[in-house]
């Protein structure tokens, strides 16, 4: 999961990788397998989006598991929207480069409301965040602190990942992941007869 938070991190805060994923992969819902509650993810779309990301940081390894949840949540237009929106947000507060343990504070901050809370009150030690330089803890503080950056990670959060849903990821044949709380099953509306590339 942490590698998730960063990668989550490093595409709201880098617009140009950001599009170049956008561009590359079509919005619409992927094809679902209802007797195993699957979705059915190409094995080229995981090799093509670790491509993307290993180009812009070789030194950064991602799941496949955070591969799957990346090209699912991506998938879906309003969600798009919602990075988009909030990588306006956060360049507001962000003026340098981030570092790796910031990018995880980051993207944690943006899929957790309870650690938003914890970070509005200095609690990075309890989620094992403590080792960020301060003024990193002060920058992670103000964004927690955003109301409108915590409206549209509350809204990020409502939509793809909900505590009463168990999805199954197939990504190779034989290959079945268990992802947890992690969307909501039901089909939103706005995807009903979209087919992904």
């Amino acid at each position: 999961m942490v590698d998730f938070w960063n990668t989550l991190a490093r595409i709201v805060t880098n617009d140009p990788l950001r599009k170049q994923i956008f561009d590359r992969f079509s919005t619409g819902l992927y094809h679902r397998d209802c007797a195993k509650r699957a979705l059915i993810i190409s094995g080229d779309h995981y090799d093509e989006l670790r491509r993307i990301l290993a180009k812009d940081e070789p030194k950064t390894p991602v799941s496949l598991a955070t591969l799957g949840e990346l090209l699912f949540t991506i998938s879906c237009e309003s969600t798009r929207r919602l990075l988009d929106d909030m990588a306006k947000v956060i360049k507001r507060h962000l003026s340098a480069p981030a570092s790796a343990l910031l990018l995880t504070g980051l993207g944690v901050l943006i899929v957790d409301e309870s650690v938003r809370g914890l970070f509005r009150q200095g609690g990075f030690a309890s989620v094992q965040l403590g080792g960020l330089e301060p003024a990193e803890k002060t920058l992670l503080t103000g964004l927690a602190k955003d109301k409108h950056l915590s409206t549209l990670a509350d809204m990020l959060c409502d939509k793809d990942w909900r505590p009463d849903c168990l999805v199954k990821f197939n990504f190779y044949s034989n290959h079945v992941h268990v992802v947890a709380s992690f969307c909501d099953c039901g089909t939103p509306p706005e995807l009903i007869g979209r087919k992904s590339r």
